[in-house]
């Protein structure tokens, strides 16, 4: 169970930034990730980190790929590096300059597995819907390596699918793995060297229900319509239970 359950409400500000931002870039959403869940998961990350993003602090955002997330965090003043093992996050330091005007953001084209970061070099780290998608021990070795590269005093967040029952395989092209409480302590938390500061769930109730038929959806179907979840999350109690939740998220620190 969370040590100290938080309450995630819809955030105007962060909702509008990531509309006004993949508006800047085109109808045809050069970014990814506005869906119902990337909504709630970057309101989750924004509660947890903008209290201590500020101008000078850096953030080292895992598995960025297209997100929209590293702008986010750059429109606050912070430097992010994008990292992502595809060739596609090379775009990000574009988009940062053409949706943002300033490049605020730098790509990584590495594996989250083997950070080429030196120890203690980095304020924030986050990988928010990415730890699932790595096989074997690859979500352990991550939150190792984020333990490595986060200052003493700074924070990591993760968020990864929740189901009561655990499961792993194929979901489309990817792999991913589904974390029940149990995988979510032990692969995950029981890192040592780092404390919980606060975790909790996501997506439950009738919004739990939507996204399980919206992921049911084509893909291309998908990609036209994410933006419109905007709009939904403004309204959505975001937060989910042990029971019903679709989502399972944690900021952890340096211990």
């Amino acid at each position: 169970m969370p040590l100290s359950p938080c309450h995630i409400s819809p955030d105007a500000d962060i909702l509008s930034r990531m509309a006004a931002i993949n508006a800047r870039l085109s109808v045809l959403h050069a970014i990814e990730g506005l869906d119902v869940s990337r909504c709630a998961e970057y309101a989750a990350a924004w509660s947890a980190l903008r209290p201590h993003l500020r101008p000078a602090k850096t953030l080292l955002d895992i598995g960025s790929y297209r997100s929209p997330w590293p702008h986010i965090a750059a429109s606050l003043g912070a430097k992010c590096f994008a990292l992502d093992p595809d060739w596609a996050v090379s775009r990000q330091a574009y988009w940062a300059r053409h949706a943002e005007g300033a490049a605020r953001v730098v790509p990584v084209v590495a594996d989250g597995r083997s950070l080429p970061l030196a120890n203690e070099s980095v304020d924030f780290a986050s990988a928010i819907s990415t730890l699932e998608h790595i096989p074997a021990d690859g979500d352990t070795a991550v939150i190792a390596g984020l333990r490595r590269v986060v200052r003493q005093d700074g924070f990591v967040f993760v968020t990864v699918p929740y189901s009561q029952t655990p499961k792993e395989g194929r979901w489309r092209r990817w792999f991913q793995r589904w974390y029940n409480e149990d995988w979510f302590q032990q692969r995950l938390i029981h890192e040592p060297g780092l404390a919980v500061v606060s975790d909790g769930y996501l997506l439950g109730g009738a919004l739990g229900r939507f996204a399980d038929r919206w992921y049911r959806l084509p893909a291309y179907l998908r990609h036209c319509l994410s933006w419109s979840h905007v709009l939904l999350a403004r309204r959505a109690d975001l937060t989910g239970r042990p029971g019903d939740a679709r989502v399972r998220w944690a900021l952890l620190r340096p211990a």
